[in-house]
């Protein structure tokens, strides 16, 4: 008894819901004959089946069967979804005059419109270089079979370690997505020391090819140029420090999904791009031991570039397993480059100064703080492979080189003529430099 009450609710249901689509179809001018076999699951041509009261146009009766109703197919349909104790409602599109809607699809929820997530994350270490810098030579000997005894090369970047932190959300059905990038260098500085070839002090075996005539320190009439010729040990002393930020918008991603063969996307954003390059060069007059004496003075350049602009870029990547991808980016802006230069030279015994009293900047410190503005060009490669460990995890690594023109680098600062502050006070911003390395990390969608 409970099962005949529920299939009659059921083709209850269903008829009404027939009756009002069908209705909505045809409009009020058109009348309906109601079935009269409905429940018995029968269907005939002239009974029991909705029927137009006058025929349909010629460009509607082109699909139907010879002596058949428009709605013979459909009824027949009704019927059997009945008998089968289906109660979902029947979608047709046997005659485009006839007008069944099914029930509504569920509405995607915002931000998933497609499997797997939506946000994502990655964590990745760095390991990376910087190519040779420039050559110049500190300290030489007259009585050493190799003259050169040190150069700013002797204490160039070793590698240095670092990490790199993407985060961002795909969206537009996960064809585009924003990023925000973070990655930077932390380096040890890098020391190199020359000393004097005979240890005999006071000798001018270890001597400077820098041209410190006519500044003083520690009182004057005390060339600053007689500590660093003769003297028991010359030490340099460089260290590094990159910073990168990037806030950039990806098209064509695809979600970054592997395994679909080669997809190519695009990249506009925005980039901050902080280089710091410091140099010391120090003296020891004396016993060679550097303990912060008076008798120590040290040369200090700290150059920081501090690059904002925008940049264009792309990615390749393609499947090669189900599991294995590859994948090549590159990215490539033009830079505001906002440069600021420190510079001095002195002691305990305080600064060193100008000793020339024909000079206009006699008895000035050699104390040095300049700015300038220019414009850079920075470019990154990145050439890397995928591995999907799970439907939400994935393992990375790759090798990455960064290259930057029109920076102003540290070795680039010496001037001719220490004596002369307004030539010290130059910024030359027109060197170079190319960071390289190998990163790996793992990736989180969710």
């Amino acid at each position: 008894m409970g099962v005949m009450l529920q299939r009659c609710v059921v083709a209850v249901s269903l008829w009404c819901i027939w009756s009002v689509l069908a209705w909505s179809a045809y409009g009020q001018e058109k009348s309906f004959i109601v079935p009269s076999n409905f429940l018995d699951g029968q269907s005939s041509g002239s009974s029991g089946v909705v029927q137009p009261a006058y025929p349909l146009p010629e460009l509607d009766r082109a699909e139907l069967p010879r002596n058949s109703t428009p709605h013979q197919g459909l009824a027949s349909q009704i019927t059997e979804q009945w008998q089968a104790g289906v109660t979902e409602p029947l979608l047709t599109s046997e005659n485009p005059s006839l007008l069944v809607s099914a029930k509504e699809a569920k509405p995607v929820a915002d931000g998933k419109e497609k499997c797997g997530g939506i946000w994502f994350t990655s964590m990745s270490g760095l390991v990376m270089t910087r190519d040779h810098a420039n050559d110049v030579e500190l300290s030489f000997s007259t009585a050493a079979l190799n003259p050169t005894l040190l150069t700013t090369r002797d204490a160039a970047m070793d590698w240095a370690g670092g990490f790199d932190v993407h985060f961002g959300r795909f969206f537009n059905n996960r064809q585009q997505a924003w990023e925000v990038v973070y990655w930077g260098l932390f380096s040890d500085a890098e020391v190199a020391d020359a000393t004097d070839p005979d240890s005999v002090p006071g000798g001018t075996d270890l001597n400077t090819a820098f041209l410190f005539d006519f500044l003083a320190y520690n009182g004057a009439g005390n060339p600053v140029v007689d500590l660093f010729n003769g003297a028991a040990r010359h030490r340099l002393v460089r260290d590094y420090e990159f910073h990168n930020i990037e806030v950039n918008l990806w098209g064509n991603t695809n979600g970054l999904e592997g395994g679909r063969g080669l997809e190519v996307g695009w990249l506009a954003g925005i980039r901050f791009f902080r280089f710091r390059d410091s140099l010391q060069f120090l003296t020891d007059a004396s016993d060679g031991v550097f303990t912060g004496a008076v008798d120590e003075v040290t040369y200090l350049v700290d150059i920081e570039n501090r690059l904002l602009g925008v940049q264009l870029g792309g990615l390749a990547q393609g499947g090669v397993t189900d599991h294995w991808s590859l994948h090549g980016g590159i990215k490539v802006g033009l830079f505001g480059n906002h440069i600021t230069n420190s510079s001095e030279l002195g002691g305990a015994a305080g600064s060193a100064f100008v000793d020339d009293p024909t000079s206009p900047f006699h008895l000035l410190q050699y104390r040095i703080r300049s700015h300038k503005n220019d414009v850079a060009i920075l470019g990154e490669i990145d050439l890397g492979t995928t591995y999907q460990i799970r439907e939400h995890w994935r393992a990375f690594f790759g090798y990455r080189a960064v290259a930057l023109a029109g920076a102003a680098l540290s070795t680039n600062q010496f001037p001719e003529d220490f004596s002369q502050l307004d030539e010290a006070a130059v910024i030359r911003s027109n060197g170079s430099l190319i960071l390289h390395g190998a990163y790996a990390g793992i990736e989180l969608l969710y």
